[in-house]
């Protein structure tokens, strides 16, 4: 089986969500939010929110993506991160 291109818009609907409140990683700022996002095309992925908490989203919120600058790594380059927001209160 061949894997195909497609192009997915940054638009969808959250399934779940849970806040990461102590990372493995003691440079890894926290609270942060991560959720499954059932995009409008159909796929579901995981990915950050931009709110810290889930207490700010609730399953069916319709979310957007968004790029976020995270700072820069060890050699100055700007790092820049894919994460959704909320648009919309869900049903």
């Amino acid at each position: 089986e061949q894997v195909e291109q497609h192009l997915l818009a940054g638009t969808g609907v959250i399934q779940s969500s849970a806040t990461v409140h102590v990372h493995h990683d003691p440079n890894t700022p926290t609270p942060f939010t991560v959720a499954s996002i059932t995009l409008d095309a159909g796929p579901t992925i995981r990915a950050l929110l931009t709110c810290p908490t889930d207490a700010e989203v609730s399953l069916g919120d319709r979310v957007q993506s968004v790029l976020v600058s995270t700072g820069s790594d060890a050699d100055g380059n700007k790092r820049t991160e894919l994460r959704f927001e909320k648009v919309e209160k869900g049903g």
